[in-house]
């Protein structure tokens, strides 16, 4: 069950990225890729990579009950260019996520799934070679609804 909800908020997670009107950035670089999946965080820029990392019971000790704190990144790469804009990739993707909203979106973009609450975790940023790195981290309390 756990396996199915780590793919079911990744492609859940990965619809709300790709509905960020990305097309400013891929003005200055080229076509934005995005995909799903830890053994995708090789990718190069510019992409958006949503990864379900684990799944943990909730509550732990009562793993029949079928909700599960999913831990999820949102991993943004980017190459750094001067522009007159201040917005970066990230800026766009992250702000599809630090909405009021992001239970219903999270399940208005995945059959069969429901979402109790979802929080950010933690956000980091740093260089990796010629590529800027963002990630930004939840947790996202959900079940299947099968």
């Amino acid at each position: 069950m756990s396996q199915a909800l780590l793919l079911v908020t990744e492609e859940a997670c990965n619809a709300i990225a790709q509905k960020a009107n990305v097309s400013a950035y891929q003005s200055l670089f080229s076509t934005v890729q995005f995909d799903t999946g830890i053994d995708n965080v090789n990718l190069k820029a510019p992409c958006v990579i949503s990864a379900a990392i684990e799944a943990t019971p909730e509550p732990p000790d009562v793993p029949s009950v079928g909700n599960y704190v999913v831990k999820t990144s949102i991993i943004v790469k980017e190459r750094a260019k001067k522009t007159t804009t201040a917005t970066t990739l990230a800026d766009t993707i992250f702000r599809q996520f630090l909405t009021g909203s992001i239970e219903n979106d999270l399940i208005s973009n995945a059959p069969n799934y429901f979402v109790h609450h979802a929080w950010v975790d933690n956000q980091m940023s740093g260089q990796e070679g010629k590529m800027w790195v963002s990630q930004l981290n939840l947790n996202i309390m959900c079940c299947s609804t099968q």
